[in-house]
């Protein structure tokens, strides 16, 4: 797990970002993308999507008004595209992450075990 200063550039839907990282002495990786670590937001093509979506805007209105956030990011070693999970903190200590699942936009991913046998029948 890494930490880094980061400015928001863009929010795809609501549990993915692209973000400029300060990786440090005076480096930067330009619009990377992240996606939020431990959930998984309702599709944005749905109302619920576009509901998350909007509600995740506002988050940043509220906590993070200028776009300034610090990511904490891990590989996803179950990932086949190599994507960054990223969790996002923002100056006044709110973690978008927590945030929307306390919040009912997005549901606990990967899901418990529990979950996954009762929708799959395994």
């Amino acid at each position: 797990m890494y930490e880094y200063s980061a400015r928001l550039v863009r929010i795809v839907d609501a549990d993915t970002l692209i973000l400029d990282i300060d990786l440090g002495m005076h480096t930067w990786l330009h619009g990377q993308r992240i996606r939020a670590a431990g959930l998984n937001a309702p599709e944005l093509a749905t109302d619920a999507g576009r509901a998350a979506l909007a509600w995740v805007r506002d988050w940043f209105t509220q906590h993070a008004p200028v776009g300034i956030i610090t990511v904490r990011t891990e590989k996803d070693r179950n990932d086949n595209y190599g994507r960054l999970l990223g969790t996002i903190l923002a100056p006044d200590g709110a973690c978008l992450n927590t945030d929307m699942l306390a919040a009912g936009q997005a549901l606990p991913w990967p899901r418990p075990a529990a979950e996954v046998k009762e929708t799959t029948g395994a």
